[in-house]
């Protein structure tokens, strides 16, 4: 039951915040042309995040020390 509620609250997040970024993105292009500054700063940001993510997913010493390190 608890695992139920649980990913049900993260899907009601996760689409929630997705109808925010889009909603973000469609007044940046709204705003055009001064909106185009703020839809590549939102793309770097995003961008780097990803990078940020793929780098704490395949890091192999961060899984070394999850796996052998009691703290």
């Amino acid at each position: 039951m608890k695992k139920t509620v649980k990913n049900f609250s993260f899907a009601i997040l996760f689409f929630a915040a997705l109808g925010w970024v889009m909603m973000m993105v469609i007044g940046f292009v709204a705003a055009f042309p001064e909106g185009i500054i703020g839809l590549i700063l939102f793309m770097a940001i995003g961008g780097l995040f990803f990078v940020a993510l793929h780098d704490q997913w395949t890091n192999e010493e961060d899984d070394y020390y999850k796996k052998n390190v009691d703290l």
